[in-house]
């Protein structure tokens, strides 16, 4: 799989804005650090339970800023999955959901369009 070139740009670029506003420290991390964000990035995946370490080695790989990562257990399509989830990252007392990322057009996009959150694909 390679990166969604708008997915990648729009999440560099949420990290450095968000560090550049709200500095967790006044000297920068370690390379191998992540940075300290005043939010959390969640990473929604349509592959199967048991796969997070390849899922985060490739995240990593492809320099993808750290988060947690949900994956889809078995049983559910990933279109639905998703959009359980991000209704309830939407809805109180959680946090607001910035946006979703995805690579599959319309999959994703109805996804987050059924919750209230905005699409990036």
């Amino acid at each position: 799989d390679e990166p969604i070139p708008e997915a990648h740009a729009f999440l560099q670029q949420l990290v450095q804005r968000l560090t550049r506003h709200h500095p967790a420290s006044p000297s920068p991390p370690p390379e191998d650090d992540p940075p300290s964000l005043p939010i959390t990035i969640v990473y929604l995946s349509g592959r199967r339970t048991g796969t997070e370490v390849q899922t985060s080695q490739w995240l990593a790989a492809h320099s993808f800023p750290h988060g947690v990562i949900f994956h889809r257990p078995k049983g559910f399509k990933a279109g639905r999955f998703k959009e359980r989830v991000l209704r309830g990252l939407h809805q109180p007392p959680m946090r607001h959901v910035m946006a979703h990322v995805g690579d599959r057009p319309l999959e994703d996009a109805l996804a987050a369009v059924k919750t209230g959150v905005r699409p990036v694909l």
